[in-house]
C-alpha cells in the first residue's frame, strides 16, 4: 500500500486551524489573567471602602460630639489655651 500524499490545500487548512486554536487559547488565558487582576483590584477597593466607611461613621460621631459643652471646652483649652475661673495656665517650654 502506498501512502497518499497530503495535498497542499489540506496542509494549509490544518495549519490555519492550528493557528486559530493557538490564538483562541492565547486570548482565553490573557483574559483570565486580566480578570484575576481585576478581582484583586475589586478586593482592594472593597477593603478601602470599608475603611472609609468606618472613618465616616467616626466622623459622624465627632459631629454629634461637637455640639456638647465638653467638646467645646476641650477645643477651647487645646487650641486657644483658655482656662476656667480659678485655674492657672501653665506653659511648658522645652530647652535645648
Amino acid at each position: 500500500m502506498a501512502k497518499a500524499k497530503a495535498s497542499p490545500l489540506r496542509i494549509l487548512c490544518t495549519l490555519v486551524l492550528v493557528a486559530l486554536l493557538g490564538y483562541f487559547c492565547y486570548m482565553y488565558i490573557n483574559q483570565e489573567i486580566v480578570l484575576s487582576n481585576q478581582r484583586k483590584q475589586i478586593e482592594q477597593m472593597e477593603l478601602e471602602n470599608a475603611k472609609l466607611e468606618e472613618k465616616y461613621q467616626e466622623s459622624l460621631k465627632t459631629i454629634d460630639d461637637k455640639n456638647t459643652l465638653e467638646y467645646i471646652d476641650r477645643y477651647m483649652r487645646d487650641h486657644f489655651g483658655m482656662v476656667q475661673e480659678g485655674e492657672i495656665r501653665v506653659d511648658v517650654i522645652e530647652g535645648k
